[in-house]
């Protein structure tokens, strides 16, 4: 038998506690399956079955998830793998669905939008958001995680923001959570799956339109400085909606609605005057609810000595 030290001990130790076999061990470690088994024995390691999961105490691990704790949480407890504390929820009916998790949340946030926030991401999950199922997904360009962390403040969420690499296209973050509540409720305001083509701007109280349009430009919007523009890209109705009510309330000019490409269509205003009619509009009582780069790009147009009052100008994206 091949005579092994401490450190390398500690190495073979720790890799069985990570779900390798004694035979992977024994071929990784140039030893026998029999000096991994002696090892192990050596220092007090408890063995997995035959079957390659340990008897675990079943209603311990059941309690202790429903308590909160993931699965990886558990695993990483009892020194196995992840698919094994999956297998014992199966086995006693016990679904992962996310339910014993995020047990803060605000189950009935959006059974009545009744506040800022609440309007404002009514808004940004209108444009920018996702819903596959029973799960909300929204996905931003990293530059502007900080709005997800703000979304988990006011909904009292607990889960992670996901760092996201698309390559070409950038770096990204996503925010997701599978409540039925939620999908149930937010489709009452027209967020539902495949809703591209059926966008509707929904009709708040007076006091809370300003933070439901702000949440629609910073989705599906800009405000560029060096474009001077502030605009808003979606369906034709959508589009037609945002634009007719900023017209009527705010008495600003009707621009033209633009046929953009497939199924999407852009209103922008170029009028400095106009620009800033509706950028204090949004803004008024923003408190934490708004994209700070494009707040910042309104703040740097209305102090520009520029005027530009053509109707529309190159499209930017948002």
């Amino acid at each position: 038998m091949k005579k092994t030290d401490k450190g390398t001990e500690l190495k073979i130790i720790e890799s069985y506690n990570l779900g390798n076999s004694m035979k992977a061990i024994g071929l990784d470690f140039g030893v026998s399956p029999v000096t991994v088994k002696n090892i192990l024995d050596r220092n007090g390691i408890q063995k997995r079955t035959s079957g390659g999961i340990y008897k675990l105490p079943d209603e311990e691990i059941i309690n202790k998830y429903k308590s909160g704790l993931s699965c990886n949480q558990i695993a990483s407890e009892y020194k196995v793998t992840f698919h094994t504390i999956s297998k014992i929820l199966e086995k006693h009916n016990i679904k992962r669905d996310n339910i014993y998790h995020n047990l803060e949340l605000i189950e009935d946030y959006w059974e009545n939008i009744d506040s800022f926030d609440k309007a404002y991401f009514l808004g940004f999950l209108l444009t920018d958001g996702n819903i596959t199922g029973n799960q909300v997904k929204l996905e931003l360009s990293a530059k502007d995680e900080q709005i997800l962390h703000t979304f988990n403040y006011y909904t009292k969420s607990e889960n992670k923001i996901i760092n996201l690499d698309r390559g070409d296209k950038g770096k990204f973050c996503a925010f997701s959570v599978k409540r039925k509540k939620w999908t149930e409720d937010l489709s009452n305001y027209g967020i539902k799956s495949n809703k591209t083509f059926t966008t509707e701007m929904p009709v708040l109280s007076d006091d809370l339109m300003p933070h439901l349009i702000r949440g629609m430009i910073d989705g599906d919007g800009w405000i560029t400085y060096k474009g001077h523009q502030i605009g808003f890209c979606g369906s034709e109705k959508c589009v037609t909606q945002l634009r007719d009510y900023l017209v009527r309330t705010l008495r600003v000019y009707s621009v033209k609605i633009i046929h953009q490409g497939t199924n999407v269509w852009q209103v922008c205003w170029c009028n400095k005057k106009d620009i800033k009619t509706i950028g204090d509009f949004i803004y008024n009582e923003k408190q934490d609810c708004f994209l700070e780069r494009k707040y910042n790009n309104f703040l740097k147009l209305i102090h520009d000595n520029t005027e530009v009052t053509t109707e529309t100008k190159e499209s930017v994206a948002p």
